[in-house]
């Protein structure tokens, strides 16, 4: 869905780097071949520490159809990325749909891709996403705020 989406965009300033590593790897990368997109997208493999990336990215997708709480948007949320996402479980959780970032539905390559195009674009709308995006998730996704709702959780299931 996402390297479709690619395909509807206009924009001469996207690079695009695809972390990590896996089954559908080999496939995905030839998929980008077929579609002519290798000059825009490079495969960085598995890397260790991702949080050393983040501060050169401007926006994280997520084109999954089936997740939990994603730890990647959310990573991307606490270093103040906006993020492009389908609404997968979790995913409108953490994205707050037009104030830190975007949340569409699953399959739906068009509005993904209009989104997409919309923050690429925008400058200042995307400035405004990270700043909310940051804001909200290290208020509302901390550690701290996690341990509290684990304890009360259990709390609940004990009583």
């Amino acid at each position: 869905m996402f390297f479709d989406a690619l395909n509807l965009i206009n924009s001469d300033k996207i690079e695009v780097h695809i972390f990590g590593t896996g089954y559908l790897e080999k496939e995905l990368k030839k998929y980008v071949e077929d579609k002519n997109l290798q000059n825009l997208v490079t495969f960085e493999g598995w890397k260790k520490n991702i949080s050393e990336y983040l501060p050169i990215i401007d926006i994280v997708v997520l084109t999954s159809s089936g997740e939990g709480f994603n730890n990647s948007i959310s990573e991307a949320q606490m270093h103040g990325i906006s993020v492009v996402t389908t609404d997968c479980t979790g995913s409108s959780e953490i994205v707050e749909h037009g104030k830190t970032g975007y949340v569409v539905p699953i399959g739906d390559t068009i509005d993904f891709s209009k989104k997409l195009q919309d923050l690429i674009d925008n400058d200042i709308l995307r400035a405004q996403f990270c700043e909310s995006a940051y804001k909200r998730s290290r208020s509302n996704f901390t550690i701290e705020k996690m341990v509290h709702n684990y304890e009360s959780f259990f709390t609940q299931l004990t009583n």
